[in-house]
C-alpha cells in the first residue's frame, strides 16, 4: 500500500485509490475506503454516497466549477498530478478550501515532487500518497522549508506586512 503524510507526520492509512474503470469493476466495493474517480462518482453517485468509505479524485484539469458542487458531502478529495511540472493541482486545492469551504482532507496522488510539499500544503493540501518504494521520512523536512511566508495562504490567511507589529 502506498504510504501517506498527513499533516506533516508518516501514517498508516485504509484508503485505496482506483485509477481506472478496469479497477473499479474488479474492486470489491461492500468494504473498505475507496478513492474513486469522479467521473465514476458523478456517473453514480448514490452508489458512493457513504462519505465514510467513498471519495473521489480529480484530475489536475478538472473543471473546478462542476467539482464544486461535489465535494460539499465528502470526507477527502484527492487531486492527482500527472506530472511534477502541472500545477494546476496547486489552484485547485486552494479553490476547494476558499471558495467552497471544504474542511475535510485534500490529499496530493500521483507526480509531485518533495521541493513542492511546503507550497503544496499552503494551498490547502494536508495529505501526500507515495509510492511504495519512497523513503517518507524524507519528506518530513520539507514542510518547514521556511520560517515564515510573505504572501497569504490557506494555512495563513494574512500576509506578513499584515501580520507586523
Amino acid at each position: 500500500m502506498p504510504k501517506l503524510v498527513k499533516n506533516a507526520q508518516v501514517v498508516e492509512h485504509s484508503w485505496v485509490l482506483i485509477r481506472t474503470e478496469e479497477e473499479l469493476a474488479a474492486a470489491d466495493l461492500t468494504s473498505g475506503q475507496w478513492l474513486v474517480p469522479y467521473s465514476a462518482y458523478i456517473a453514480n453517485p448514490e452508489a458512493y454516497k457513504d462519505a465514510d468509505r467513498f471519495g473521489f479524485w480529480i484530475a489536475s484539469d478538472a473543471d473546478i466549477e462542476q467539482v464544486k458542487a461535489a465535494v460539499k458531502d465528502r470526507n477527502i478529495i484527492a487531486i492527482d498530478f500527472p506530472v511534477f511540472a502541472d500545477g494546476r493541482g496547486f489552484s485547485l486545492a486552494r479553490t476547494l478550501r476558499e471558495h467552497t469551504d471544504f474542511s475535510g482532507e485534500i490529499r496530493a496522488v500521483g507526480n509531485f515532487i518533495f521541493d513542492q510539499i511546503f507550497y503544496m500544503s499552503r494551498c490547502g493540501f494536508d495529505a501526500f500518497e507515495f509510492a511504495d518504494e519512497t523513503d517518507v521520512n524524507k519528506a518530513l523536512p520539507f514542510f518547514s522549508t521556511f520560517s515564515e511566508s510573505y504572501q497569504a495562504g490557506t494555512d495563513e490567511p494574512q500576509p506578513l506586512f499584515r501580520r507586523r507589529a
